[in-house]
């Protein structure tokens, strides 16, 4: 007689013989929880009444009041607050998100926040470190943390009320593309809460929803259809995730043969941080920040801090319950396309007052926040409207034919497109994936979208605590790489590995010259901009590796996706254990070094009660602004003005704000900065932001009274007059050259000095003097290119093919 246990056969059969196998079900409660970015779900393994099967439920748990009391739902808001020396969860820690400030006295979405080190995100927290006996919430890992004690907490107040009086056993759900160091952040906050469980706990959110659709169909009546399909052929399901944060995507095989139940996990898609809350944010800033108003009843000015770091999170629980009713309304009408619901008249909804706040001595609020339809139509487009390449990064059905690339897979050879997440309930979402399929293709939608994950994990939770047996193993996401000589990639673990590996991979790469003084083996995973790591070797003596040297590169995936290389050259050897803590996307050396110093401002927020040093405001404005954040460098740079008596950095925010098009606050800072020093930069800055011409040449006329050498009001009022007055355009040009010529090559002459020296001669024909300016810019280019990696190229190996134009030799 087969072993159902190990074969998985419980999971379809009808009689499982469950009660040999697990009597253990009488005494041990076997646990999934749905730890979503918006909610969170716990479900229990039950005996159904047969007492020969098992059937799932979500548990209903009791949230504590924030009048006193208790709240008991299935659904679990993964919020948190703290009011009147109270820490809550649940419903009315939502409930009480837009009353309190978001990273001070309430968090939420921070499961999105995992795996990051960027030192103390909520610096204006209420609970640091000794605050409050036994609670912390400096980090996002703080936050989830607290959130399980309180969680399990009152999971065992609903078994002990359901007459479990045995052992708990927990299994949880997480997102397919998580990444090493998100899986590890999540595994401390289970076990800073007393948890005790290893990295086989967790399985990804699809696979759990996978389980969960094939245990009830199973038994369903009309389930047999696809279980004689399985019996006969492999079936293959798309698993579509769309929650609050991520949007995952899956691809498995499920088949049976006799009494053994076969599932592979064929593709996953890369992690997108993409989901409702990012419509809800789209909401709030598209619509609702415009309908804030003062007391007076007056408009509301504010900046892109204020915007994104504290107005948004007080503004996102309207917004989604906007979504939400537009959402259903559209659902009640069988209306699934985003064509055919703009064919409907346009209507408004309403939700209730966003309750009233300060914001610098000002109080605001939104008496009545509304939407309408075609609003919120527009503001779906982007998410799924027709793709385009500029919308691909927003679009919601990029990550099906990411997984649907990977293993060069047609849409007509899926069978069914099983949806699951709240953010899923949405039809015109649900359409746009589906319209990816040919009609034949079976579209799923559970009963309970929100939960089937967690049905899926306690089923997980049984299979693994109960039986030894892990139904479905997780694979990863992207491909693993090896930079080397010439922008070549050599794959060292391909994408849809299972995890954990069962044999190191290895590739073989070699020195390609003589005298190499180190080799830097740059790993990345998917492409060549999401660098993960670098493993550095260094010869040993001072002659350097000599060309041909052998370079084996050994790679290894742990249970958690934490990635070991192992490189070997001549005699050295290096290790490393790889994951990305301050980026979980793709990050250029610049955004790095950004993200680097706002760990430093998020550190330096919490030691000074929310007031930054100014040192610390200033080196994040900077490396914002080489990160191209520049309307961020100027945000910063206001912040240093009020919290910094007497400083003057008006030039500076006149020039980020122009750079990041926001033309209006530029030039109102060009006026502050020449109010408060009249110079030629700031006689300039004032110049650019003036439409009428006359007044636009008054003031290039100043800088070059204050300073008559100053080439960049010169070359713009030559532009202005040469039809005018060529001959005081051309000594205005001559002027130019004059000044600029000498320092062609000096490290004093910037950038735009030189391009306005290479334009100045060209328009007076000196063609030597525009060809050297134009060679001292392509010098620069380069270098500036090189600057800006973090490994060279002449310190990478050769790969196993040398690249000769587009063709590669092997």
């Amino acid at each position: 007689m087969s072993d159902f246990s190990n074969s998985g056969g419980w999971l379809v059969g009808s009689q499982t013989g469950l009660v040999n196998c697990v009597d253990e079900l009488n005494s041990t409660a076997f646990i999934g929880i749905d730890f979503g970015t918006s909610t969170t779900v716990a479900s229990l393994v039950f005996r159904d009444e047969t007492g020969r099967g098992i059937e799932v439920r979500p548990l209903t748990l009791s949230q504590p009041s924030q009048h006193g009391g208790v709240v008991r739902d299935e659904i679990v808001n993964t919020v948190l607050a703290f009011r009147n020396e109270t820490l809550l969860f649940g419903r009315d820690a939502y409930n009480l998100r837009s009353r309190l400030t978001e990273g001070r006295n309430s968090f939420s979405s921070f499961k999105m926040g995992l795996g990051l080190d960027l030192g103390p995100e909520f610096a204006a927290t209420v609970l640091p470190a000794g605050r409050v006996p036994n609670i912390t919430i400096e980090r996002p890992a703080d936050a989830a943390r607290e959130f399980f004690k309180m969680l399990t907490k009152a999971i065992n107040e609903e078994l002990a009320r359901l007459g479990f009086k045995g052992d708990a056993r927990f299994a949880f759900s997480v997102p397919a593309a998580f990444q090493a160091n998100q899986r590890r952040d999540l595994m401390a906050a289970i076990r800073g809460c007393g948890i005790e469980v290893n990295e086989n706990c967790l399985i990804d959110e699809p696979n759990a929803a996978f389980l969960s659709y094939i245990h009830e169909v199973a038994r369903a009546p009309d389930g047999a259809e696809l279980l004689a399909l399985a019996r006969e052929n492999k079936i293959s399901v798309l698993v579509y995730d769309l929650g609050a944060g991520t949007c995952d995507v899956s691809l498995l095989d499920f088949s049976i043969s006799g009494e053994r139940v076969t599932s592979r996990n064929r593709a996953i898609s890369k992690f997108t941080a993409l989901g409702g809350d990012d419509i809800d944010r789209e909401i709030a800033r598209r619509v609702l920040v415009g309908q804030l108003r003062q007391d007076d009843g007056s408009e509301v000015e504010l900046n892109s801090l204020d915007i994104e770091e504290k107005i948004l999170p007080k503004l996102a629980p309207a917004a989604e319950k906007l979504k939400v009713t537009i959402s259903k309304m559209l659902a009640d009408k069988d209306v699934g396309h985003l064509d055919r619901a703009r064919k409907l008249p346009d209507m408004v909804v309403e939700t209730q007052t966003v309750a009233p706040f300060k914001m610098r001595g000002n109080v605001i609020s939104i008496s009545v926040p509304s939407l309408s339809l075609h609003q919120f139509l527009d503001i779906l487009e982007p998410f799924c409207g027709e793709r385009s390449g500029a919308d691909d990064k927003l679009h919601l059905v990029g990550p099906v034919h990411d997984v649907l690339d990977k293993v060069s897979m047609d849409p007509d050879e899926v069978d069914a497109v099983l949806f699951i997440g709240g953010s899923a309930q949405n039809p015109l979402i649900r359409a746009a994936v589906m319209d990816a399929f040919p009609p034949v293709v079976r579209e799923v939608v559970p009963r309970n979208l929100r939960a089937l994950v967690s049905q899926g994990a306690a089923i997980h939770s049984l299979g693994l605590n109960g039986f030894g047996f892990d139904f479905i193993a997780p694979i990863t996401s992207e491909a693993i790489s090896v930079l080397t000589k010439g922008g070549a990639i050599e794959t060292l673990i391909p994408a849809s590995t299972p995890v954990p590996s069962e044999a190191p991979f290895v590739i073989q790469l070699s020195i390609p010259e003589g005298e190499q003084r180190q080799l830097d083996v740059p790993i990345c995973s998917g492409a060549r901009d999401r660098l993960v790591g670098i493993v550095t070797v260094k010869p040993i003596g001072h002659s350097g590796f000599k060309g041909g040297d052998a370079v084996t590169v050994t790679g290894h995936l742990s249970k958690e996706k934490l990635l070991e290389v192992t490189v070997e050259v001549a005699g050295q050897t290096a290790r490393a254990e790889i994951m990305n803590p301050l980026s979980n996307a793709a990050a250029s050396p610049s955004e790095l070094a950004m993200l680097k110093e706002r760990q430093k401002f998020n550190e330096s927020m919490l030691r000074n009660n929310g007031r930054p040093s100014p040192d610390v405001v200033k080196a994040y404005s900077k490396a914002a602004a080489n990160a191209g954040e520049h309307e961020l460098a100027a945000d910063l740079l206001v912040s240093l003005e009020r919290i910094t008596l007497g400083s003057d950095h008006a030039t500076s925010i006149c020039y980020h704000y122009s750079m990041a098009g926001r033309d209006k606050a530029s030039h109102e800072w060009a006026g502050i900065a020449y109010r408060r020093r009249p110079t030629a930069v700031n006689a300039h800055n004032l110049a650019c932001g003036e439409r009428d011409r006359g007044i636009r040449e008054k003031y290039l006329r100043q800088a070059l009274e204050h300073d008559p050498e100053f080439t960049s009001s010169a070359a713009m009022l030559a532009s202005m007059i040469e039809d005018r007055d060529p001959d005081e355009a051309q000594k205005l040009r001559q002027m130019i050259i004059t000044v600029l010529e000498a320092g062609t090559r000096s490290s004093d002459t910037s950038m735009q000095e030189l391009r306005r020296l290479r334009e100045a001669a060209r328009q007076l024909g000196k063609s030597s003097v525009a060809e050297r300016a134009k060679s001292e810019i392509k010098r620069r280019e380069h270098a500036l290119a090189e600057r800006d990696t973090v490994f060279r190229e002449e310190n990478l190996a050769e790969g196993r093919g040398k690249m000769i134009g587009r063709e590669r030799l092997f």
